[in-house]
């Protein structure tokens, strides 16, 4: 063979071992790729599969706990994928959807401690709580004062009549288009009465059956009776009202009713005298710890023990840690508007999306003025008499907190309704006759054109208006926070 055939042949021979080795080399670097894209997509999915962490481990998002969520946090070890829970009503929020805050994802912490605050959540619960979106929270409150609770009565009857007419629904009751129901004394008696549970989220009490009641059991809830030496002191029957409380909150199958056991939130102020402050007694306290949850009869006699008729009572939580000797909430809190509106812009639990009064739609029902000239009493030696010293003390306190609410709500007047007699009307018709009285932003009153019921019906409007409650009917009956160890 030629020297030039066997060259050609050689180096066909070394081109093709060459070839050979550069596919071999092709191959394992697809392989290699291969093998880290495998790792990384893993890594991937290991981070995207993430942990589900619940805000405040066993505490929940709560502001009753007393939680450090600082704390809590520094504890835990984030990754990118990770879901936080927040429960409030069966709230989820994912990490990775959070896209209107930012974050600093890293392997030590999610995000930055300083960003955990109350105002974000806040805002993102805005965002994720549609059934929220768009309506205002109704609260109702009604007045202490008085033994018939005649204005009460005739203004929450006419109050679920107009309802009724307006959704054409028969069965539609107050509590369905209101979310927190407060009331001191004998308004305490009617909210409780009108938000307490059947058994199936359903109100006991209709407004008309709440009025018959006090009506047919007026006599017996203030049973006159004479005490002294002499017996020339008079006072009320404690056994007797305990009795007629007792058979207005014991459904029939024999449970006796708790704070828990109603269909939306509930306050009843009293005056405690071991701590010698205001005592709230609260529906959401009372769903985060057995030792704030106390029976609704023993809670209407606490605040209706005025001091000059009624022994100051006594009374202990469910679980027996928590007590409180109780006199009238009406000396602090003859018109709890103001605590209801408190409570419902500071109980982000129960009330996430209310961020101040542009969110509320407040109806406030007085019982009448208990210093009108006709029963003010001057002694002989020119002194006010003591009933009349209380009754001026009571009026000042309730009109001093339609005042300050009036200011509250001066840019939207029609979101703040107060429904008070004048003294002229004797009966439930002369109430809902009489012409309606608004504060003015900067002092004084008005006599309006529109009369009481007509501005009960004006304000059943916009309820209707915006639909029904907001809030779930019945609140999540497990306990969110540990028992207390120490009571108080």
């Amino acid at each position: 063979m030629p020297k030039s055939d066997r060259v050609r042949e050689v180096r066909g021979i070394e081109t093709s071992k060459y070839e050979n080795k550069r596919v071999n080399f092709s191959i394992m670097g697809l392989v290699k790729r291969e093998i880290v894209l495998f790792l990384f997509m893993m890594v991937v999915w290991g981070f995207c599969k993430g942990s589900v962490y619940k805000v405040g481990d066993t505490s929940g998002w709560s502001i009753i706990g007393n939680v450090d969520y600082n704390k809590w946090a520094s504890s835990k070890t984030f990754q990118v994928g990770d879901t936080l829970e927040k429960k409030y009503h069966f709230i989820t929020i994912n990490v990775l959807q959070l896209l209107s805050v930012t974050f600093r994802f890293s392997t030590d912490h999610l995000m930055e401690l300083s960003t955990l605050t109350l105002e974000i959540f806040s805002k993102l619960e805005q965002k994720w709580l549609h059934h929220c979106e768009g309506k205002k929270t109704r609260v109702l409150s009604i007045d202490g004062g008085g033994t018939t609770g005649i204005v009460a009565c005739a203004a929450l009857v006419h109050l679920e009549d107009q309802i009724q007419q307006k959704t054409g629904d028969s069965n539609a009751r107050i509590a369905d288009f209101f979310d927190i129901v407060v009331g001191t004394g004998i308004g305490a008696l009617l909210a409780a009465m009108l938000v307490a549970d059947d058994g199936s989220g359903r109100p006991l009490f209709s407004a008309r059956d709440a009025a018959d009641f006090v009506a047919e059991n007026q006599a017996k809830l203030f049973k006159v009776r004479n005490v002294g030496v002499l017996r020339r002191r008079i006072r009320f029957s404690g056994r007797s009202m305990d009795s007629v409380l007792k058979e207005a909150f014991r459904r029939d199958d024999g449970k006796v009713l708790t704070l828990k056991d109603t269909c939306k939130s509930l306050l009843v102020p009293c005056f405690d005298l071991n701590s010698s402050a205001p005592f709230v007694f609260s529906r959401a306290d009372a769903i985060e710890s057995p030792s704030f949850d106390f029976e609704l009869w023993k809670v209407i006699r606490a605040t209706s023990a005025t001091p000059s008729m009624f022994k100051p009572y006594k009374l202990s939580s469910t679980d027996g840690k928590t007590s409180c000797l109780a006199v009238d909430g009406g000396l602090v809190m003859n018109n709890p508007t103001a605590a209801a509106v408190t409570h419902v812009l500071h109980n982000k639990r129960d009330f996430p999306s209310v961020t101040g009064v542009d969110d509320l739609l407040v109806l406030s029902i007085g019982n009448g003025p208990l210093s009108s000239p006709s029963r003010m009493k001057i002694n002989r030696n020119g002194d006010c008499s003591t009933a009349s010293v209380v009754g001026i003390v009571l009026d000042g306190v309730s009109e001093t907190v339609d005042q300050m609410l009036g200011n509250a709500f001066c840019w939207n007047p029609n979101d703040y309704v107060r429904i008070q007699a004048n003294g002229v009307g004797e009966n439930a018709g002369e109430v809902l006759t009489e012409r309606g009285v608004e504060s003015l932003p900067f002092g004084g009153k008005r006599l309006l054109t529109e009369t009481n019921g007509q501005r009960i019906g004006g304000f059943v409007q916009r309820l209707v208006a915006s639909g029904r409650s907001s809030l779930p009917p019945s609140p999540c009956k497990e306990t969110a926070v540990s028992p207390l160890v120490n009571g108080r």
